[in-house]
């Protein structure tokens, strides 16, 4: 008799949830959600491995100088977070359709382990070369991380409770921001550089068992690989992958080399150019061609709030990390703070991202609609990186203080409801695919905004302080860093110096608006859905 009211419990409440979702499998079912201790402790698992990789992007700021000094490395720091970002936005598709075809916490535990495994090359690097090796791999683990913990809260909670979830684990993500470069000071000067790499190796051991032990996965893989090793292998689309990978290399080196190491007319620049553009073509084209083998889904391309969600997570991406990499620059810079003072002064931008993606993930679960918290964290986003860039040389503590708190509460309300949208969307059976193309738009649109905005800021700076110092030499300015150039100049133009800095630095912010404002209307094309229309 159980068996048969469960039965029908499937087929009453399936159809009503189902019917508005994409999906590429006939059968849905509802499954067996965790609960008790095994759903705290997988859940505080989740939570250590958002706090790993965010400690390892923010951690290594701090560290840098103390690198450089053991290797002697100057001309390889772009390198130290270019290595890692690559291969986390070139991996992040390719680990989508590896959590379509195989165990969900098997993928997990395998980009766990390459995560560790360039952790731990990172740490006992003899050589610069060595190192970057070591922040290639962690990028590639990286990649499967972030995407595998949110599809295994999308499998262990149901849709209805997920953005609570999803919340708490977007909170780690900041409060590893505020604790990073706060842990690689304590560690460089206490004890060695290398610390910043090895504490990953004992979280990522609890964090593995945490999942293997606790983590039942309610679902087997979403698709069945076919027989034979020549079609599964076409079933990961390995031409379209190699384009993208290509594509996705090329367009970063161009932004980070052009107008900083060469001119944007140089040879070297164009050429990455034109491969990048015929990489994107080529991957648009055997996209539209490939069919069910696509590295993205056309069904899912069609989808009119995955294509939007995709657009406002690159926007907001783009938007929000560009203060985050300059506002300390800006601390430094213009204010003559440390590197540790200037981690102390974003913490207001850190705390209120905090509260506010534990606060819309709660409110989405309480009502059921993210769209209203996504025109928000549009009009939020756009008027505080607008503040940001009124900042003066000599602004105020209140000032600088609530703007980031204004910023922060646009970036917290926007980071991580995308994903609720398109879990809200997509089956089963594509929500891998669809987690990991939001997961890259976001990783790819910070660093593409991050690495434009750092052009602007050097071709700015320079430009501002060649009046001041025509005497000095760019290549000088280049290699010395922006705190040590005033280091350079008497006392009498100091304050010219700052003031040059402080123009450089908030015109970056300009991009952080543009950003802002044209996540607007992605977020008016995400569709009006509620989360608490069925039991799933």
């Amino acid at each position: 008799m159980a068996e048969k009211s469960a039965n029908v419990s499937v087929q009453t409440i399936s159809p009503l949830h189902e019917s508005n979702r994409i999906s590429n499998s006939p059968e849905q079912r509802i499954p067996n959600y965790a609960s008790g201790i095994k759903l705290v402790l997988t859940t505080i698992g989740l939570s250590f491995t958002i706090f790993c990789i965010a400690l390892d992007s923010t951690i290594i700021a701090t560290a840098i100088p103390s690198i450089t000094d053991d290797f002697s490395s100057i001309n390889d720091i772009g390198w130290y977070g270019s290595a890692y970002f690559l291969t986390t936005c070139g991996f992040q598709l390719l680990f989508g359709k590896l959590y379509t075809f195989f165990s969900l916490k098997l993928v997990f535990v395998v980009a766990l382990s390459l995560f560790e495994i360039g952790s731990a090359i990172c740490g006992a690097a003899p050589t610069s070369t060595i190192f970057i090796i070591g922040r290639a791999v962690a990028g590639c683990g990286c990649a499967g991380l972030f995407s595998g913990a949110l599809l295994i809260i999308a499998d262990t909670v149901p849709l209805r409770s997920r953005p609570t979830y999803t919340g708490l684990l977007g909170s780690m993500y900041g409060i590893a921001c505020i604790v990073g470069p706060l842990l690689g000071g304590v560690f460089t000067d206490n004890l060695t550089w290398r610390w910043c790499f090895w504490i990953n190796l004992p979280v990522g051991v609890v964090t593995a068992l945490f999942i293997i032990l606790c983590y039942q996965p309610t679902t087997n893989a979403a698709n069945v690989l076919p027989r034979g090793w020549k079609q599964a292998t076409l079933q990961f689309d390995p031409l379209g992958t190699l384009a993208f990978l290509t594509m996705v290399v090329c367009l970063v080196l161009a932004l980070q080399l052009g107008g900083s190491r060469y001119e944007w007319s140089d040879g070297r620049v164009i050429a990455l150019l034109v491969v990048f553009a015929a990489c994107f073509i080529a991957f648009a084209l055997l996209q539209a061609r490939g069919g069910s083998r696509t590295t993205i889904p056309l069904q899912i391309c069609r989808q009119r709030t995955v294509v939007a969600s995709a657009l406002f997570s690159f926007f907001v991406g783009g938007s929000f990390f560009i203060p985050v990499y300059f506002i300390p620059v800006w601390f430094q810079a213009v204010r003559g703070s440390s590197a540790f003072s200037s981690a102390i002064r974003i913490i207001p931008l850190l705390l209120s991202l905090i509260v506010m993606c534990i606060l819309s993930g709660s409110l989405t679960t309480l009502f059921g609609y993210y769209t209203p918290l996504l025109w928000i964290s549009a009009v939020l986003l756009s008027i505080g990186a607008g503040l940001l860039s009124t900042w003066e040389v000599d602004s105020s503590r209140t000032v600088w203080i609530w703007y980031q708190i204004l910023f922060g509460f646009g970036a917290g309300a926007g980071l991580q409801l995308p994903l609720m949208a398109v879990q809200n969307v997509l089956s089963e059976d594509l929500m891998a695919m669809g987690t990991a193309m939001i997961m890259f738009s976001q990783t790819f649109g910070g660093g593409i905004s991050v690495s434009a905005a750092q052009n602007v800021f050097t071709n700015r700076l320079l430009e501002e302080l060649h009046p001041i110092l025509p005497g000095l030499d760019r290549t000088i300015i280049l290699s010395s860093g922006v705190t040590n150039v005033q280091e350079l100049v008497p006392d009498n133009l100091l304050h010219a110096v700052r003031l040059a800095c402080n123009n450089a630095t908030t015109t970056t912010f300009i991009i952080s608006i543009v950003m802002a404002c044209l996540a607007a209307p992605a977020a008016l094309a995400v569709e009006w859905r509620s989360m608490k229309r069925s039991t799933v």
